[in-house]
């Protein structure tokens, strides 16, 4: 499938946020006290990556269930609903789908 065409999400990146973005290793990672932009980033990057691989799967991991979804779940909706990203969560089977793309995220 070609990559889904959308209108970019406004996102105006820190320093730190660009080096994560343009860094082209198949396994990365983005550390930093609170404030230094890691949920925003890691939001972007599953964006990006949905629309680059529809009807894909991937997975968004923390240590714990809590800890994703009282963080980065969290950041995650807000970014699709300040972006009208249409998706759809299945809570009970902890799936998120984008709806344009048809890209699934496991959580």
């Amino acid at each position: 499938m070609p990559d889904v065409k959308r209108t970019p999400i406004p996102y105006e990146m820190l320093p730190s946020q660009k080096k994560f973005h343009d860094c082209k290793v198949r396994f990365k990672g983005f550390s930093g006290p609170i404030g230094s932009g890691k949920s925003m980033a890691l939001c972007q990057e599953v964006v990006r990556l949905c629309h680059q691989n529809p009807g894909r799967t991937g997975l968004v991991g923390a240590p714990t269930y809590p800890m994703l979804r009282d963080a980065t779940l969290a950041a995650l909706l807000e970014v699709f609903s300040d972006s009208n990203i249409s998706y759809e969560l299945n809570r009970s089977e902890f799936v998120l789908t984008l709806k344009e793309s048809g890209s699934r995220i496991l959580l």
